[in-house]
This record gives C-alpha cells, structure tokens and sequence, in this order.
C-alpha cells in the first residue's frame, strides 16, 4: 500500500485497512510531520509494528529528530555531505521510482521470477510529471529523470495522460514549461479546490472514453482555481500595495477568513514577485488561520517559523517555502515578530529582485540556429535556469499591440537596426512600455505556431539606454 499520510486520520485510516486485508507492508511517502504531528505519527507506527506490519517511510524532506520510528527509512536526506549520496534534492515520485529500481535490481541478484522481465522505464513519464511538478533542482539525477521521461510525455499511452494533453492543447513534444504550467496545474486543481481524487482516476483510468470526461472536469476546476487565485491576489495586493512602506515592511503577512486555503501559496507567489519579501499569505480552517509562506534568497523561512514556534499552532517546510497554522489572536504578533528576523537577516540590496543575465548580444546573433545550440541545456528549470540575455540599444519598429482577454499582455517588435525580432511581454498590464532607444533583457525562445517558427523574445525588463 502507498498512502500519503500528511494528516493523521489518513494514517488511522491506512492503519484500519492493513488490519482489515491482512497487509504486512505498509509504504509511508512524504510525511513532513510538525513536531506534535511527529508524535502522534510515531505512537501509531509502534501501534502497527505491534500488530506486525513493518513500514517503510519515504520521505524527501529534513530528517526529524528523532526520525520515524520505522522498519525502514528511506529518505536522500540521510546521505547529505556523503561522498556515497552525492545527490539529495529527489522529489517524492523521484525517490519512490529509486527504491523500486533498487528493488528491481536486488530481484534481478536473488532471481526472483519476472525480474528480469520487467521494466521501469514506462513509468518515467509519470517520474518527469512528479518531479516538474515539485519544483526540485534539476540536477543531477533529476535531469536524466526528466529528460528521458519527458521523451515518454511525448509517446505516452497512458490514456489520462493522452486526454489531459490534449485538453490543456499542449504540443507534440511537451518541455518543463508545459508540464510546469499546462498539465501539473489542471492535475492539482482538484486537490486545491476539494480534494485530489479526480487526478488519481485521471491517472488510473483505463481508456480514453473514461479518462476525456476526468480531464475536462479538471480542465474547469482549473479555471475555477485561476478566477479564485486572480480575485484573491487583487484582494491582498490593491490594498497593500496602498500601505506598503519599503523601508519598514521588511515581511508580509496578510490573513483572511474568507480567503480560500487551496490557493493562499500561489498568492504568496504573485504577491512575493509584485513586492519582493518574505510572504504568508492565510486563509480560515475552522476557527483558525492556515496559510502557505514563499520567501527570497537569504532567509530561510522554516527556520524562522520555527523562532515564532510559541505563536503558531503547527509549521513546517522549507527555506524558500512553507505552511502554517495559528489562531487569530497571534497574527499581528507573528507578523512583528516576522518583520523583525526578516529586518536582521537580510541587508537594503537583498530586498531588490536580482536579474541573472548571461550575456550580452546583438539582435542578428539571436537566431534559430543558435537556439538550437541553448536547446542543449534543456531541461532547464530550478537551479538549472533558462538562459537570459540582454540587448543594448534598441528601438520598437512599430507601435506594440495588447493581447489577451483583459489585454494585459503586450506583442512588441524589437529592431537594433540590423534584425528585427518579435517579442512578448507576459503580465505586462498598465506599465509603461518601453519609448526611444532603451537596453532589454529577455529569454529567447522559439515560437513555432502554424508551420511558422521564428525566433521570439520573452521580455524580462526594460531601462532607457
């Protein structure tokens, strides 16, 4: 059995149904208790070791101390500064996809009849979904995991897969982008809003009259989620945006009843790129507050969390992202105390978005040929990041033209003189555009709609020249 048991009644429940059927194996994945979670989990696992069921706990996140009480813990966590485990950034799918090929190869050793036989590689779709997904490094053994996996994307049969590609209208040879930001939303839609079932029998489903009608309720429950996220966003940044004060709100933490808790951490991602702090965002759970909190280079936010421990109900996570759960009557206190570590942690300069730019070219270096030389380094992602460059100099060719259902986007045509390239500016809403001479940064990607394929620019920032 393979249950996630991130809340104890699933771990009550897993415990009923090992009893039940007679199991003597039960698989625990991605637990990340807190510390009265942990235990809470612990007293039920010496429960079902007593009844003889050994438990296997995978697990990708910081060790607990002390760790499960488990017949196994597997976990790459433990192998951090060992030459033998290099590498420790696996994601959940990616370490359960491990230990079943170490399981295979010890079959394989001991003979074990089918062994030989079987192979793992089909599921390595599912391992590049999983790990895209959960926005790990992609490094090390994440890359060839999603490499080859994303090959499998493209010729999948599976025919949930088949039918959430084609609802989402992704293309032939899908990348991280597309698993990013088409199919892994429409898979966690369900889980935000209600709960992840649908994504399950999205995935079980065994053909594709049965798996269309899943995919495109997902498909509407995802734009559910996306007018809920958009409302929320502009109810949390309009008005802080009329309060805020750079030189004080050094964090933020913005809390509502009404606010819906499925969504509270991409809010926390819009609002965090809107105004560059350390954010939590809360939504109500009962009679309580929970939320999710992103944070920025230079303060780890589960360690602060854990110096607010006497504020909050329950917290975990990690430097860059995490949950949490309190009541009421400690927001305005949690959010001082936050301001305060985030004012002596961080220094004026880390409280400005840096821009990574890799170089400088001129616009006739950017072409197709080229491109296909930075395909090279595909796939990129966390800590493997697309290249993005910068051209100095440059001028519109002709006046840019707003795009989209609220035109918020704008299409630009960038010429040094010597090339032209079209270019798009995602999210550009009511900023000023770009007027004279002016420097641009920008991703160069391949726009290939219609039989026609051309080089276009992703617009990162502008200044005047």
């Amino acid at each position: 059995m393979d249950i996630n048991l991130q809340q104890r009644e699933k771990l009550r429940t897993a415990r009923r149904v090992v009893v039940k059927i007679g199991s003597r194996v039960l698989v625990q994945r991605d637990g990340r208790p807190d510390l009265r979670r942990l235990r809470e989990l612990t007293r039920d696992l010496a429960d079902l070791r007593k009844r003889g069921v050994d438990v296997i706990v995978l697990d990708h996140h910081q060790v607990s101390a002390p760790p499960p009480a488990a017949t196994a813990l597997v976990n790459p966590q433990l192998g951090a500064g060992s030459p033998a485990s290099p590498f420790i950034e696996l994601c959940s799918v990616g370490l359960a996809f491990k230990l079943a090929h170490a399981l295979l190869k010890r079959g394989r050793e001991i003979g074990l009849p089918g062994a030989a036989d079987f192979d793992l590689r089909p599921l390595l779709d599912l391992v590049a979904l999983g790990t895209i997904a959960d926005i790990v490094p992609l490094t090390g053994e994440n890359r060839p995991l999603v490499a080859i996996g994303l090959q499998r994307l493209a010729a999948t049969r599976r025919p949930g897969l088949v039918a959430l590609k084609r609802v989402a209208q992704c293309p032939a040879l899908p990348g991280t982008y597309e698993v990013g930001y088409q199919l892994a939303p429409r898979l966690n839609a369900a889980g935000r809003l209600e709960t992840a079932e649908e994504a399950l029998r999205l995935l079980m489903a065994p053909d594709f009259a049965d798996a269309m009608p899943i995919a495109q309720a997902l498909d509407t429950h995802n734009r559910e989620r996306q007018k809920i996220e958009r409302d929320m966003a502009d109810k949390v940044i309009g008005p802080l945006r009329a309060r805020f004060n750079p030189a004080t709100d050094c964090a933020i933490v913005e809390a509502d009843a009404s606010w819906h808790i499925g969504v509270v951490g991409i809010v926390a991602s819009r609002v965090l790129q809107q105004f560059y702090r350390p954010t939590i965002i809360l939504g109500g759970d009962g009679g309580d507050f929970r939320g999710s909190g992103r944070s920025i280079a230079g303060f780890d936010l589960a360690a602060a969390l854990r110096q607010c421990g006497d504020l909050l109900l329950r917290h975990g996570g990690h430097a860059m992202a995490a949950g949490v759960t309190l009541s009421p009557a400690s927001v305005d206190a949690f959010r001082t105390r936050l301001n305060d570590l985030a004012r002596r942690a961080l220094t004026p300069e880390q409280f400005q978005a840096p821009l990574r730019l890799d170089a400088e070219v001129r616009l006739p270096e950017v072409t197709l040929e080229c491109l296909a030389i930075l395909d090279q380094l595909k796939p990129t992602g966390p800590s493997n990041p697309a290249v993005q460059l910068v051209a100095r100099n440059v001028g519109m060719q002709r006046p840019p033209q707003r795009m989209g259902a609220e035109k918020q986007h704008v299409k630009l045509w960038i010429t040094d003189g010597a090339a032209t390239h079209e270019a798009v500016w995602w999210g550009a809403g009511d900023q000023p555009m770009p007027v004279g001479r002016f420097d641009l940064a920008f991703a160069p990607q391949v726009n290939d709609y219609n039989g026609r394929r051309i080089v276009q620019l992703k617009v990162l920032d502008w200044r005047p020249a």
